[in-house]
């Protein structure tokens, strides 16, 4: 159903162009979406069109999603800027701090928005996944958060490949292996063709 991202890594080098080759850009959310071969989200709906003013104002969880996943997109693309200002020796550090700004624009808009929509798993998911970028990005300290937003999911509900496999990365992230291939392997029960558990789940065995 929903975002598929794996890890990117911030210290700009070397790691940072591997991981960015695992990251699908995310794109709008809705309850009906599903996952496609690629691990990107298709939805059964048209992104909403949003006037500039709707997209600061409007409070529900369509425009939430769709304002958290346009700083999402600014911050990727941020990523890949620094990766390349990196590769041709230019100074990164103004980039760091717009990807943190970028992190802290998309964080916000997720969190309203699983707080307006409180059961819409999509929201933890996004988030989740957010976190993990963060992690690898910015700082190991995000990879708790996602695991934190993946455990209030888990805490209610019985599904989510999704965020199983964010919490697997996650978990990845840390080093605890074992924890990551237990949710890979559960992702895969619920959803077994779900990409990106297929991939965690072949890194994991590497």
């Amino acid at each position: 159903m929903i975002v598929a991202l794996a890890g990117i890594c911030i210290l700009l080098a070397a790691a940072l162009l591997y991981q960015l080759v695992l990251v699908p850009k995310m794109t709008p959310s809705s309850t009906t979406a599903s996952t496609t071969s690629t691990g990107k989200q298709q939805t059964s709906q048209q992104a909403p069109q949003l006037t500039p003013g709707q997209l600061q104002s409007d409070s529900s969880p369509a425009v939430l999603s769709e304002r958290g996943n346009r700083s999402y997109d600014a911050f990727i693309s941020d990523a890949n800027s620094a990766m390349k200002a990196q590769q041709n020796g230019q100074d990164t550090s103004a980039l760091r701090g717009k990807l943190q700004q970028d992190l802290n624009d998309a964080e916000t808009a997720y969190k309203q928005w699983i707080a307006a929509s409180p059961n819409d798993r999509a929201g933890y998911a996004h988030l989740a996944w957010l976190y993990v970028a963060g992690g690898s990005l910015l700082s190991p300290s995000y990879y708790q958060e996602a695991i934190d937003t993946g455990k209030k999911w888990e805490a209610s509900h019985a599904d989510g490949a999704d965020v199983l496999t964010a919490m697997g990365r996650a978990y990845l992230g840390t080093g605890d292996r074992a924890t990551a291939l237990d949710l890979a392997k559960k992702a895969l029960v619920l959803a077994p063709d779900y990409q990106e558990a297929k991939q965690l789940l072949s890194d994991l065995h590497q």
